[in-house]
């Protein structure tokens, strides 16, 4: 059987796209799928190209020509030279460039939604003429995929205009595989103590991700500063904080200005993390918007629990879930929440008695089925290609 050729474009391969890529691609076949991704060199490049080759999945770094990636030209290098049945572009900087070269090729386009249409998109002078373009860019798509059903009703909010293109607007969840975190070690918490030189008597909460403004890590500081000034408790706690790269020189400085350092540890993150999720205490999730919000499913699976905000895609992931809500950018209310779960024993009783439900509801199995079928459908050779 000819298997079906799909190119992956990604921009920046790193955070939730990459771990997107890894849950789902691990379910396609590779007696019935060949993958290629195309990505632009960054900071986890080495994770990324074990991950993928792991998965049978051959990655192809963007070229670089006089010190610039430029992932138009290695778009279109790789449809002159090689035929694809459909391309699954991630993100809306990767869907533009792949709409706009693949208007010479016409193969079948899914565009996977990881984000909002920021407002840096289409800064300067010009923003009139860049939303023009990539509205007419993106009606050559032909699937718009939302991880959520925020993302897309975002989407035809901001460009309403693109809900008259001939394209079809899926929503599929995102989700994890659940067996390392159903797993993970009973002794998971004396392991991360010992591994981080961490007292038994600290309740630790764990910040997972990029250290970025759409995370949300300044209203962690500023909680943890209103909990020293107003609200002092008997018990110790630090945020262990596992990032790379990203702004963690600046909220660094942030901490040390405001004499925090005793509350906070920054740690690279680690391959093990279900391990180290698994020993914390509680996670933090404060995010300004999410596309989904698999770190949620993650905790929820591990049995941790989790305090999360009510932004745009996240609230999907965290609905119906024992999770303690926060509106977004309120650090007095996370400060609160944070008070509530090291003093409340049955906040950890609920989230252990939901991990298996966590583990059914958000099986990534099930939506690589989807992902796949719809692929099948739509790519060159199936129903709709």
């Amino acid at each position: 059987m000819k298997k079906r050729r799909i190119l992956i474009v990604c921009r920046w391969p790193v955070g939730g796209i990459r771990t997107y890529l890894n849950y789902s691609y691990r379910h396609f076949s590779r007696d019935e799928f060949e993958v290629t991704l195309l990505a632009n060199r960054e900071i986890e490049s080495e994770y990324v190209e074990r991950d993928m080759k792991a998965l049978g999945i051959r990655v192809v770094w963007v070229r670089s020509i006089l010190g610039q990636n430029v992932l138009p030209l290695s778009i279109a290098w790789l449809l002159l030279t090689r035929k694809y049945d459909l391309i699954h572009s991630q993100g809306f900087i990767s869907g533009f460039y792949a709409a706009t070269i693949n208007k010479l090729f016409r193969v079948p386009h899914v565009l996977t939604i990881h984000g909002i249409l920021e407002k840096e998109y289409f800064e300067g002078r010009l923003e009139r003429l860049k939303r023009l373009m990539f509205r007419q860019a993106l009606r050559n798509v032909t699937v718009f995929h939302g991880v959520s059903r925020d993302m897309l009703t975002h989407v035809q909010e901001e460009m309403p205009s693109l809900k008259g293109c001939p394209a079809e607007w899926v929503v599929i969840n995102n989700g994890i595989d659940p067996a390392p975190f159903l797993a993970a070690s009973p002794q998971a918490d004396r392991v991360l103590r010992e591994r981080y030189g961490i007292d038994r008597d600290v309740f630790v909460f764990g910040f997972f991700g990029r250290l970025i403004q759409q995370k949300g890590f300044n209203y962690v500081i500023d909680a943890v500063e209103l909990l020293r000034k107003n609200r002092p408790t008997e018990r110790k706690f630090l945020v262990l904080v596992l990032s790379r790269g990203d702004f963690v020189r600046e909220y660094k400085a942030d901490v040390e200005r405001k004499k925090l350092t005793d509350f906070f540890r920054f740690e690279r993150t680690e391959p093990d993390i279900h391990e180290i999720m698994a020993g914390c205490d509680a996670v933090l999730m404060p995010s300004n918007w999410e596309a989904w919000g698999l770190l949620a499913n993650e905790a929820h699976c591990a049995g941790v629990p989790l305090i999360a905000s009510t932004c745009i895609g996240l609230r999907e992931a965290i609905e119906d879930t024992p999770t303690l809500t926060v509106p977004p950018g309120d650090a007095a209310a996370l400060a609160e929440a944070m008070v509530t779960v090291m003093t409340d024993p049955t906040v950890k009783e609920r989230h252990l008695g939901f991990r298996h439900e966590a583990a059914e509801r958000f099986n990534v199995k099930k939506s690589a089925e989807q992902l796949i079928e719809l692929f099948r459908r739509v790519g060159r050779g199936g129903s709709g290609g």
